[in-house]
């Protein structure tokens, strides 16, 4: 996996949240997802410190976790639907969402536990565990560890991110910007109209043939997207046959709605400066004393967390982040102590479009200046 002439010394991941329900309850005249059997049975409950003004997070089935350690800035505010005969809440992590980060747990432990670049046993000083806020994202997380690790001896510490580093949430605090994305909001439903129209009058004849139901409607443009690809990533068969070009459609008119902002580097910069602006401070880190701990970094986070990364580097294939999306960045060391980054994207190593210097004409191999100029390009002012 790794050249013999460069050595590994910094894994920073970010990934989406696995498989979740519709965000808004759309699912049930369209039926039940009865998806959160297992899951449900390892929810975690909330349980306040009497020492701590922090939350601590306890699993119910001890056996299989341990303690999750819960560290915020400020009061962590948790809510939790319980499902009622293993129905999913809204937005909830299925039983598909938990396996796809179970699975990946699993796939970087053969990638960095298996080539001994990280202990086989877990440690809170090797690896920084960050997630927002959000029930479906601290979950996929500790089913990502618990893929990754066979046996976890030690409580697990979770940083909550409290809408600071996720684009989407941070930006709320930036009136300018606000202003700037509900106008754009607007001028993209305005100029498509006609194709959002269509999209959601064959999406609402398409589902009166499934459930009879002619007074249920939904007009949303992102509502249907959401439905569709929700029902798609839990393996429900429901929308097998929906127009392939209808859902392309929606798709473009989503990422534009989300998006499009990000073309503008001073958007950029108020969207998800923070986010890069952390990436490198962690690797400028890591490169001034290679030996500092950690050696691992995974934020867990949303499609709005991938999409801007991608779109940073030039990698964004302007598709929307499937559920478990994730993005890995690799620091290297050369003999010569040269530093080098390589990214891959859902296991798929990938040339940074925007590098100019490489290690050995190896394209995946960006020189660390280049980086940080592509980085600095995107963030200054931030």
């Amino acid at each position: 996996m790794f050249t013999s002439d460069l050595k590994l010394i910094l894994v920073n991941i970010f990934h989406r949240h696995g498989e979740r329900t519709p965000l808004k309850g759309y699912d049930k005249p369209i039926g039940r997802y009865e998806l959160c059997k297992e899951v449900d049975g390892y929810n975690l409950f909330i349980k306040k410190s009497p020492k701590s003004s922090f939350s601590i997070f306890i699993d119910k089935i001890s056996n299989i976790f341990n303690p999750m350690r819960i560290k915020s800035s400020a009061i962590f505010k948790y809510s939790y639907i319980p499902p009622k005969n293993s129905e999913c809440a809204p937005g909830q992590l299925t039983d598909f969402g938990k396996n796809t980060l179970y699975q990946f747990g699993k796939k970087l432990n053969k990638d960095y536990i298996g080539t001994n670049f990280l202990s086989h046993n877990y440690s809170n000083k090797d690896i920084n565990l960050v997630s927002t806020e959000f029930q479906r994202t601290i979950e996929s997380l500790q089913w990502l560890i618990l893929g990754m690790f066979k046996s976890i001896k030690k409580p697990i510490e979770i940083n909550i991110q409290r809408k600071g580093l996720n684009g989407a949430y941070a930006s709320n605090y930036f009136e300018d910007f606000k202003s700037a994305r509900i106008k754009h909001r607007k001028a993209i439903l305005e100029s498509r109209k006609k194709d959002i129209k269509t999209v959601s009058n064959y999406f609402n004849d398409f589902l009166i043939k499934f459930t009879g139901n002619k007074n249920f409607k939904i007009t949303g443009i992102y509502e249907i997207f959401d439905i569709i690809m929700c029902s798609g990533g839990n393996k429900r068969g429901l929308f097998n046959s929906f127009n392939t070009n209808m859902y392309n459609i929606a798709e473009e008119i989503c990422i534009d709605m989300f998006f499009g902002l990000l073309k503008n580097k001073k958007h950029f910069s108020v969207y998800a400066g923070d986010l890069i602006s952390d990436l490198c401070q962690k690797i400028s880190k890591k490169i001034i004393n290679p030996s500092e701990n950690p050696k691992m970094y995974i934020f867990s986070g949303h499609d709005t967390t991938i999409f801007p990364i991608l779109h940073i580097f030039g990698l964004s294939n302007n598709e929307w982040p499937k559920f478990g999306a994730n993005i890995i960045f690799e620091t290297f060391m050369s003999k010569e102590q040269k530093y080098y980054i390589r990214i891959k994207y859902n296991d798929q190593i990938l040339s940074i479009p925007r590098c100019k210097k490489h290690y050995n004409r190896d394209k995946s191999f960006c020189e660390i200046k280049d980086f940080f100029d592509i980085c600095k390009s995107y963030t200054s002012g931030n």
